[in-house]
């Protein structure tokens, strides 16, 4: 197995009228990885009782447009990490 992580530091903020003028290149590039790998494993920490937006916007791109996301019938993890009793339950 092999795991390659994707940084979201430089993925814009989701914006319908952004992704009808064309995915900017880090929104791209992102969305070609996903598409290219087997299966996706999302490991994001729990905040505020949830998914931190960074990861939840990056879903949002992934999962656009609907009928040809990335994230169309991918397999998906999810692990998460939080120092509180309930672990990342919430999130």
């Amino acid at each position: 197995m092999r795991i390659e992580i994707s940084d979201l530091a430089g993925i814009p903020l989701y914006n319908a009228d952004v992704e009808a003028a064309g995915d900017p290149p880090a929104v791209a590039a992102f969305k070609d990885a996903v598409r290219a790998a087997d299966a996706v494993l999302m490991a994001t920490p729990e905040y505020n009782h949830g998914v931190p937006g960074v990861m939840k916007n990056a879903v949002d791109w992934a999962s656009r447009p609907p009928r040809s996301a990335p994230l169309n019938g991918k397999p998906v993890g999810i692990v998460g990490a939080s120092p509180g009793m309930t672990g990342s339950a919430r999130g």
